[in-house]
């Protein structure tokens, strides 16, 4: 999950420098395990042929310290680097975009950060790696209270039900992230209505991910060669080297996130943004039992109507059935908050529920 910082306040509250230096550009994506952000290449008539314009990097400072301030409460600046390797020098009047990597805290005020900037096209352009960046100032620049978080965890539940799960924030994905698609992956993203396919690449780039935290070796660099969606160009594929086979994977995803689970049982997995049409069409896919829980649910009946949709939907993943029987084979005899309790061909099974602002993620484990 990210969380979205316009470039604007970025510098009217985190990062106060001059204006010539608010080349962070757009929207600033912070997250668990890094940022991403587009940055300008002002043009004021600086060349240097071998080190570009020096205003790429500075910006990639900026979101680095927005990091830092989100996720550990103190402002850090540049100190120094291990290594910077310019592969293309950033021109002037260009965009570009790039990746903060954290690599670890050298000590309690200094944070260590690997920088990757692309330009438009996703190549390469330079790589700044084991970035030293300080408390220099002392705490004398105080943190705002708005851009700190508590690291509160509101996907623990889901490890219940999922050896691994990867969410992807849609509006994350950079321009050329097609890029990660297989060939079989993309001529598939080309079936897809427009406006879906930021969606279905999302999912695939979540499924390329899980292979990864799965896997005890042998998975390739590329990503291009991780394959992630069946032949029959409908189901999710997760081949996992040297894992447990078979291995069970499930995606999903709205118009938000795309989430993808592993599991060593048949698993699936939805993500549905809290809304009026579920409760609006509940009489088609709920049981008259169903209605009646929704109707008295502490939780209020949109919210408990998202979780009898996601449940039936991981349950048509999980067991192959098809969406319509769902509607009468599968019931949610339960409902509540993180956990309800589920109905399927006769069998019971738990739900586990996660809710991420008006989002909710449901995830149903088969025993066998």
């Amino acid at each position: 999950m990210c969380y979205a910082v316009p470039a604007q306040r970025l510098y009217d509250e985190l990062v106060t420098f001059g204006p010539s230096f608010h080349n962070a550009a757009g929207t600033v994506f912070l997250f668990n395990d890094g940022a991403v952000a587009e940055l300008k290449a002002p043009d004021y008539g600086i060349r240097d042929p071998l080190l570009g314009s020096p205003f790429v990097l500075d910006a990639a400072f900026h979101v680095a310290c927005a990091w830092g301030q989100r996720y550990h409460g103190f402002v850090a600046f540049p100190v120094g680097y291990a290594a910077r390797t310019i592969l293309y020098p950033a021109q002037a009047g260009r965009s570009y975009w790039c990746r903060i990597v954290p690599a670890g805290i050298r000590d309690a005020g200094t944070l260590l950060f690997d920088i990757w900037i692309y330009d438009e096209g996703g190549r390469l352009c330079e790589v700044s790696s084991g970035v030293r960046m300080q408390n220099i100032f002392q705490d004398r620049l105080q943190v705002p209270a708005w851009i700190r978080t508590d690291r509160s965890d509101d996907f623990h539940i889901l490890r219940e039900q999922a050896a691994a799960f990867s969410v992807v924030e849609l509006a994350s994905l950079l321009p050329f992230s097609g890029r990660v698609l297989s060939g079989h992956e993309a001529a598939v993203e080309q079936k897809r209505y427009p406006g879906k396919r930021n969606r279905y690449r999302g999912a695939r780039i979540a499924l390329k991910r899980l292979v990864r935290m799965l896997a005890t070796a042998g998975v390739p660099d590329e990503p291009t060669l991780i394959e992630t969606v069946a032949p029959d160009d409908v189901h999710p594929a997760c081949a996992v080297p040297g894992g447990a086979q078979p291995f069970h994977c499930s995606a999903a995803h709205d118009d938000r996130f795309a989430i993808a689970v592993g599991s060593d049982r048949p698993v699936g997995v939805d993500v549905e943004r809290i809304r009026a049409p579920l409760l609006k069409g509940a009489h088609v896919y709920m049981t008259p039992q169903e209605l009646a829980l929704c109707a008295c649910s502490p939780l209020g009946e949109e919210q408990a109507a998202v979780r009898v949709w996601t449940a039936k939907e991981c349950a048509v993943k999980a067991s192959g059935m098809s969406l319509p029987a769902s509607w009468s084979g599968v019931e949610l005899k339960e409902i509540g908050y993180d956990r309800s309790t589920v109905s399927i061909r006769g069998s019971m099974y738990e739900a586990v529920h996660a809710t991420a602002g008006d989002h909710v993620f449901t995830v149903i484990r088969l025993t066998e």
